[in-house]
């Protein structure tokens, strides 16, 4: 991915949808999951920077993490279309670091 590229998908789940954004603005690759009435798990948007490090605005709760894998994160997303399983996964494989009410 090159410096300020834009990547946008959008997955029709149940009787919504997820939207999948990656973008690079020279300060390394972020990939953004946001729900649009798909999900039940209160997961409303999970993003990931190449780093590891990811977010999670949950409930009425933002959620930082750090030392996961980006790639597992996405892979699992992919594989699951599920944000509330993506977000245990972040959970199971991160360290939480900090955690602000919404």
């Amino acid at each position: 991915m090159n410096n300020k590229e834009h990547l946008t998908n959008t997955h029709e789940v149940g009787n919504g949808r997820i939207s999948v954004t990656s973008n690079d603005y020279g300060h390394g690759t972020y990939t953004t999951m946001c729900d649009h009435g798909a999900t039940t798990s209160g997961v409303a948007y999970i993003a990931v920077h190449a780093s590891g490090h990811a977010s999670i605005h949950w409930n009425d709760t933002h959620y930082h993490y750090r030392g996961g894998d980006a790639l597992a994160i996405v892979s699992y997303f992919a594989a699951t279309l599920s944000m509330g399983k993506t977000a245990n996964f972040i959970k199971a494989t991160g360290e939480v670091v900090a955690r602000a009410a919404a």
